[in-house]
C-alpha cells in the first residue's frame, strides 16, 4: 500500500500539535491504524479515545475523515474515486490537492474528468483534459466535464458548452443546460426555450425551464402555459417556478387558473406561489381538496406547501394532517407546526414516530427531533446509521446533514463495508465540524 504523503502528515500531526501527549498518542494510533487500511480498528481506537475523554475530539475526526478521503482516492473503483474527488473540492481541502492532481492523467475518463473539473484553475494541464474529455466516449465524463467547464468558465467557454446541447446522452444535454443557463442571453436564451418546448426528454426539458426562470427573463408566458400541460411532472413544477418569477399580471392570471386546474400537484405549487406573493385566491380550496385525496402522497404535499398559506390556514391544516392515517403524512404536519412555533404537540407525534416500524420514519423523527434540540433522537439516529440494510445506513448517513449533528453511528461509518458510505461520512464529519 502507498505511504501517506509527508504533506498530509504534516499537516494531521500539526493539528495535534497543541494536543496533550494523551491526545497526541491516540490520534497517531488512529492515524497509523488508517495509513495500514485497518479502518475498523482506527475507529475501535477513536470510541476508546471518546469513551475516555467523555467527549468527541473534533481534531482526531478531522484526522480520520480526511485520511478515509485520502484512501478512497486510490480505491479500484473509478466511482468511489469520483466521489472522493468531488467531496475534497467541495471542502477545498488543499492538502489533498496533489492527490487529486495525479488523477488528472488517470486512464479512466471519469476520474480524469472529476480531478480537472476540481483544480481546473489550478492545474496547467486541467483545461486541455476537460475540453478533450467533452469527446469521450464515456457519458459520464462527458457529463462531469460539462458540468465543471460550466461551474469554473462558465460564459469564457461559451464555444465549447453550447455544442453540447446536441449531446445524444439526455444526463449530458441536462449538465449543458445548467451551464448554458448561468450566462444565457439573447440567442442562448431562445435556445433553451426551444429546449424545453421540444427536447424529447423530461428532465432536460425540466432544467431548461428552470434555468430561464433563474435568468429572471421576463416574457414566457406563453412557453410556462405550454409546459403546464409537459407529460413530465418535473417539467410541469418547473413552468409554475418559472410563471411566479415572471411576476406579470399575465403570469398572476396563469398561476390562478393552474391553481383552479385538476392537476393537483400543479394546482398546489400554483397555490403556494400566489400565496407567497401575498394573494390569497382560493388557496383554501387547493389545499382542502388536496387534503381529501387517497393518495397519501398528495396530503403530505399539501402539508409542505402550506408553509406559505397564512397562519390561520396552515394551523388547520395542520391539525388535520396531525389526525391522519398515514405516518408520512402526520410527519408533514408536525413539521408545518414546528414552523409555526406550534412545537408541543409536534414532538408529541414526532416522539411517537420514533417507534414506527418504518426505519425512513424513524429517521424523519429522529432529525425534525434533534432541531428541536431533543438529544435523545441522537441514539436513534446513531442505531439507524449502524441498521445491517445498507439502504437504512445510506438514508441515515444522508439524514446527519439535516441534523447537523455527528452522532457516533457517522463516525462508525468511516468503516463501513460500503465505500461510498464512507466516503459520504467523511465529508459530512468534515463539513459539520
Amino acid at each position: 500500500m502507498r505511504v501517506m504523503p509527508a504533506l498530509l502528515l504534516l499537516v494531521m500531526t500539526f493539528g495535534c500539535g497543541a494536543a496533550s501527549p494523551e491526545a497526541r498518542r491516540a490520534r497517531g494510533e488512529m492515524r497509523d491504524a488508517l495509513g495500514a487500511g485497518d479502518a475498523r480498528h482506527a475507529v475501535e481506537l477513536y470510541e476508546s479515545w471518546r469513551a475516555q475523554r467523555g467527549e468527541d475530539d473534533p481534531a482526531a475526526l478531522r484526522l480520520l475523515a480526511r485520511t478515509t478521503l485520502w484512501q478512497a482516492l486510490r480505491a479500484r473503483a473509478s466511482a468511489i474515486q469520483t466521489a472522493a474527488i468531488q467531496a475534497i473540492e467541495r471542502l477545498e481541502l488543499e492538502e489533498l490537492a496533489p492527490d487529486v492532481a495525479e488523477l488528472v492523467a488517470d486512464d479512466d475518463d471519469r476520474v480524469a474528468a472529476a480531478a480537472a473539473a476540481a483544480l481546473l484553475t489550478a492545474h496547467p494541464n486541467a483545461p486541455r483534459v476537460l475540453v478533450d474529455l467533452l469527446k469521450s466516449d464515456d457519458v459520464e465524463a462527458r457529463a462531469l466535464a460539462v458540468d465543471g467547464i460550466g461551474r469554473k468558465a462558465g460564459e469564457h467557454a461559451r464555444a465549447d458548452l453550447i455544442p453540447m446541447l446536441d449531446d445524444p446522452d439526455a444526463r449530458v444535454r441536462r449538465e449543458a443546460v445548467g451551464a448554458v443557463a448561468r450566462f444565457a442571453e439573447g440567442e442562448d436564451l431562445d435556445r433553451l426555450a426551444a429546449m424545453a418546448k421540444s427536447d424529447k426528454d423530461g428532465s432536460v426539458r425540466a432544467r431548461a425551464l428552470r434555468g430561464i426562470a433563474a435568468r429572471h427573463a421576463g416574457g414566457h408566458v406563453g412557453l410556462a402555459r405550454q409546459a403546464a400541460n409537459d407529460p413530465f411532472l418535473g417539467a410541469r413544477l418547473a413552468a409554475v417556478d418559472l410563471l411566479a418569477r415572471d411576476g406579470s399580471s399575465e403570469a398572476r392570471a396563469a398561476l390562478d387558473q393552474l391553481s383552479a386546474g385538476g392537476d393537483l400537484p400543479v394546482a398546489l405549487a400554483a397555490a403556494a406561489a400566489r400565496l407567497r406573493a401575498g394573494a390569497e385566491a382560493a388557496a383554501a380550496g387547493v389545499f382542502d381538496r388536496a387534503l381529501g385525496e387517497s393518495d397519501w402522497t398528495a396530503r403530505a404535499a399539501a402539508l409542505n406547501a402550506a408553509a406559505s398559506a397564512p397562519r390561520s390556514l396552515a394551523l388547520r391544516l395542520g391539525g388535520r394532517g396531525l389526525v391522519d392515517r398515514n405516518d408520512e403524512v402526520r410527519l408533514a404536519a408536525a413539521r408545518l407546526l414546528i414552523r409555526l412555533g406550534v412545537t408541543t404537540q409536534a414532538r408529541k407525534h414526532l416522539e411517537a414516530a420514533l417507534a414506527s416500524k418504518d426505519p425512513s420514519i424513524r429517521i424523519d423523527a429522529a432529525v425534525d427531533l434533534l432541531r428541536l434540540g431533543d438529544q435523545r433522537a441522537s441514539q436513534a439516529l446513531d442505531q439507524l446509521a449502524r441498521d445491517p440494510s445498507l439502504e437504512v445506513r445510506r438514508a441515515a448517513i444522508g439524514a446527519h446533514a439535516s441534523a447537523r449533528q455527528v452522532t457516533p453511528g457517522l463516525v462508525a461509518a468511516l468503516a463501513d463495508s460500503d465505500p461510498a458510505l464512507r466516503v459520504q461520512a467523511s465529508e459530512l464529519i468534515l463539513e459539520l465540524l
